[in-house]
């Protein structure tokens, strides 16, 4: 049982309160930055707004914003998922929710298990 080592693969974090007049142009700006196109979901589960964002040594951040369960107003839970390790990476993005959420949730992680 020495030999097993555990690791997060991949963690969730919620910002609560996300007004849209923040979200709107800093979603115009991550795509313009990082040269990626939002997407929207057309379901009636999970979130409506989706960015995927990948730099170039294989970190990655997704955000997504407005889930679809939350009533209509100008303020929403706006999500990230990312590896630990890539944190740093996007730190002027966490930097500017954190500064635009009214709270911040852990939400879960996968755990990867080497036996």
């Amino acid at each position: 049982m020495s030999n097993i080592k555990l690791s997060i693969d991949k963690m969730v974090i919620e910002y609560k309160d996300v007004h849209w007049k923040f979200f709107n142009p800093f979603k115009r700006n991550i795509c313009d930055y990082y040269g990626v196109t939002e997407s929207i979901g057309k379901t009636d589960w999970g979130f409506k707004y989706h960015l995927n964002i990948e730099s170039s040594h294989e970190a990655y951040l997704h955000i997504s914003y407005q889930p679809y369960h939350e009533t209509k107003s100008f303020k929403h839970s706006l999500r990230i998922e990312t590896h630990p390790d890539y944190l740093p990476e996007f730190k002027h993005i966490l930097d500017a929710l954190y500064q635009n959420a009214s709270s911040i949730w852990f939400v879960r992680c996968d755990v990867a298990c080497e036996c």
